[in-house]
């Protein structure tokens, strides 16, 4: 059968082996008998899957222990406001890089729970540019930087280092990771929807350094704690096993 090729940002194309292996194993998930999206979470098979799913992660990316994977709800556009309320207590500061639309919403949300100081913008170029580091006026008092490091809407990519930041980087990465080689352990937190370029729409991967955690606001839902969440091996309530599935079936195509 002749495809179409599909220029989508997002859902974007899946890998037609994976497609095919989709349609091979959608009713017998592992020789279960049982199809992948009416298993229990709790089954043993569906456990195992998120386990896999961790370890495979982390393999293709180049990381340790030091990280753990999360498998959320809610798309990239949930994590503006889950990074702030995990990471900032009311009154604390954080620096936000404006490289694009993406950046722009990813600030305005932060600031309705702390103060987040625009540091840096590409608005003067139309957004056709990422801002040099030597103009980023970054805040002593910053607990973290925020970056969008590839706006697909403007169609800007960051390929420099972030290694002399001097404190914890956080980056969206929805529409590039694993798109090519990164200097991944440059980054604390790392927050990608599945649907750009790694599977289908309803799963959020979130990439966290352990040690980063520890400031979550109070009235942060337990839904959206991230510690709650790694807690419970991201299966606070039930989690969105078809994506996680589809999405272990494109790294293993990797």
């Amino acid at each position: 059968m002749s495809r179409p090729i599909n220029f989508c940002s997002g859902p974007a194309a899946l890998p037609l082996p994976v497609l095919e292996q989709i349609q091979a194993e959608l009713l017998d998930f592992q020789g279960s008998g049982v199809s992948v999206m009416e298993h229990s979470h709790r089954d043993r098979l569906i456990v195992r899957l998120f386990e896999e799913t961790e370890a495979q992660l982390k393999t293709l990316l180049g990381v340790g222990d030091a990280y753990r994977v999360l498998f959320l709800p809610g798309g990239a556009t949930l994590q503006f406001s889950q990074v702030p309320m995990n990471l900032l207590n009311p009154g604390d500061t954080a620096a936000y890089v404006t490289t694009g639309a993406w950046s722009q919403k990813a600030i305005k949300e932060a600031q309705k729970y702390a103060t987040a100081v625009e540091v840096a913008s590409a608005i003067d170029t139309n957004f056709t540019t990422m801002p040099s580091p030597d103009s980023w006026q970054i805040p002593e008092s910053s607990k973290y930087l925020h970056i969008c490091t590839n706006e697909t809407i403007h169609g800007v990519e960051w390929f420099g280092s972030l290694a002399s930041v001097g404190l914890p980087v956080i980056a969206d990465m929805s529409s590039h990771l694993l798109s090519r080689s990164m200097p991944i352990q440059e980054f604390d937190l790392i927050y990608a929807g599945a649907q750009k370029n790694l599977g289908t729409a309803g799963v959020t991967i979130v990439l966290v350094k352990t040690e980063l955690l520890g400031k979550c606001q109070s009235t942060t839902p337990s839904l959206m704690d991230y510690r709650h969440q790694i807690a419970n091996d991201s299966m606070v309530n039930t989690p969105p096993v078809y994506p996680v599935w589809v999405l272990s079936l494109v790294l293993q195509w990797l």
